[in-house]
C-alpha cells in the first residue's frame, strides 16, 4: 500500500444521503459528526485505481479504516 493523494472518499448512509471528502498527501481523510449506530457505505474514487465499497457499522468512534485498491 501506497497512500493515495486527492482520492475522493464518499460516505453514504442508509437513507442515501452522502458526504464526500478528499484524502491528503498521506492518504488520510476524516468525516466529522457521524452518528453512532448507523451503517455507512464508504466508497473511494481515485484516478487509475479501483476500490470496492466497504460497509461500516459505527458502534463507537472509528479511528482507523484502511481501504485498499483492487489488484
Amino acid at each position: 500500500g501506497i497512500a493515495v493523494n486527492r482520492a475522493r472518499v464518499t460516505m453514504t448512509d442508509g437513507t442515501g444521503a452522502s458526504r464526500t471528502v478528499v484524502s491528503n498527501a498521506f492518504g488520510l481523510y476524516r468525516f466529522d459528526d457521524v452518528p453512532v449506530g448507523g451503517t455507512y457505505v464508504i466508497s473511494v474514487r481515485a484516478k487509475g485505481r479501483n476500490f470496492a465499497p466497504v460497509a461500516v457499522t459505527v458502534a463507537e468512534e472509528v479511528t482507523s479504516l484502511r481501504i485498499v485498491a483492487d489488484p
